[in-house]
């Protein structure tokens, strides 16, 4: 189809855009590799994905190449395969879940009273009661160059927080302290 894949960025761009913890700095095509690279590296993100759609006549498939921006390195490779009348809806939704999902999760805490605080991340992000996250230095946290997420240094870590109550887009738990200092 004449303009197919354009169409398609901009489907999938708008599909991850509702999830809270994914921001599209620029959705469009590209020539080659070098042009995605560059791209992602002027706009400052984290990640970028190049999309390979193949269509028959009763088959669509697209596969997607996650590559981090700092370095291009690949880090995930997603093919997703529909038939059907909705084949191609069907498949860029399965495609936007399953980047969504394998993106962790980072939030900030927004409010803290005692051993309660209150976090950025809810429901929508797959935030679960009984979830544990850690709460690290702020800064400390750096882009892990060989896969999805981040990480930090053990001694980053000032306390452990403990999922009690979710809501869409917001979360409460207990912190439980790392030392003798508070956070």
């Amino acid at each position: 189809h004449y303009d197919g894949e354009i169409v398609l960025v901009h489907f999938l761009s708008d599909l991850l855009f509702h999830f809270e913890n994914i921001s599209i700095e620029h959705a469009g095509p590209i020539s080659a590799f070098s042009d995605g690279f560059r791209t992602a590296r002027e706009k400052g993100t984290d990640y970028f994905l190049i999309l390979y759609p193949e269509e028959s006549e009763r088959i669509f498939n697209v596969r997607g190449e996650l590559y981090i921006s700092d370095t291009g390195g690949a880090v995930r490779e997603y093919s997703v395969m529909r038939t059907g009348n909705d084949k191609v809806t069907n498949a860029m939704v399965k495609l936007a879940e399953r980047i969504q999902s394998d993106l962790v999760p980072t939030g900030q805490l927004l409010q803290r009273k005692f051993d309660t605080a209150l976090i950025n991340l809810g429901t929508m992000e797959g935030v679960e009661k009984g979830q544990t996250f850690h709460i690290v230095k702020r800064g400390s946290a750096e882009l892990n160059y060989h896969d999805l997420g981040f990480f930090y240094p053990e001694d980053a870590i000032v306390g452990t927080l403990i999922i009690s109550e979710t809501d869409e887009s917001v979360s409460l738990g207990v912190v439980q302290r790392s030392g003798f200092f508070d956070m």
